[in-house]
């Protein structure tokens, strides 16, 4: 059954993306894309903008914690990224980091992997999907999420619902947490949303500099 979901998902999704690459219109989904960037401003304004404030609040150290917590969540991503890069050493690197700090490092509170020697070298997950040289898709922005394709989309849907499928076999509370990892990275794309009003052109520049930055990541772009 979830295996027939991920895939339900992923054929879906990349269908809408061929679909939609045809059209003649630059943003072929822009519609949609307004609606769900008013969304997220929203989202970031009155959600995520008031806990970043209270972080920001904290005495250095507390910052400090927060910080590491957060970057801690992001290795698994940065693992992934690197290996369907194609980059084994960086991704067993990231894994190394996840794995140290969330032991020795109280589940990412005290960066230990940094202190011995093995510092943190993200990436995000569009650049790992663009690395295999799948078309990009139609701009999209995610509801909660910001800007994205609708091919990296799909790859990111896939990925989450079948690693939270997987880790349910193992132990609810993995799958829960799982689920948290990719709230919280979510989330935290919001942030710089918070406040801010979208201008005529915003949208439009956003999606610009977006599609160069997966066409630089290797997605060819139509």
């Amino acid at each position: 059954m979830g295996r027939t979901l991920v895939g339900v998902v992923f054929g879906g999704m990349m269908w809408l993306a061929s679909g939609a690459a045809t059209a003649q219109d630059a943003d072929p989904l822009r519609g949609f894309n307004v609606w769900a960037d008013d969304f997220n401003r929203v989202v970031g304004t009155f959600a995520v903008a008031p806990v970043m404030e209270a972080v920001r609040s904290l005495p250095p150290v507390g910052r400090s914690v927060a910080g590491n917590l957060h970057a801690n969540l992001t290795e698994p991503v940065s693992a992934l990224s690197w290996g369907l890069s194609g980059d084994a050493a960086n991704a067993g690197r990231s894994l190394l980091r996840f794995t140290v700090n969330s032991t020795a490092g109280l589940l990412g509170a005290f960066d230990v992997a940094d202190a011995m020697g093995v510092p943190r070298n993200k990436r995000y997950f569009s650049e790992g999907v663009c690395a295999l040289g799948v078309p990009a898709g139609p701009y999209l922005v995610v509801p909660g999420v910001g800007p994205s394709t609708l091919t990296v989309t799909a790859a990111a849907l896939t990925v989450m619902l079948g690693s939270t499928y997987a880790l349910s076999f193992i132990s609810l509370e993995l799958a829960l947490a799982s689920v948290g990892l990719d709230l919280v990275a979510s989330a935290a794309a919001l942030e710089s949303l918070a406040g801010s009003e979208a201008g005529p052109d915003l949208g439009d520049r956003e999606r610009r500099l977006f599609m160069n930055y997966v066409e630089r990541a290797g997605c060819p772009v139509e």
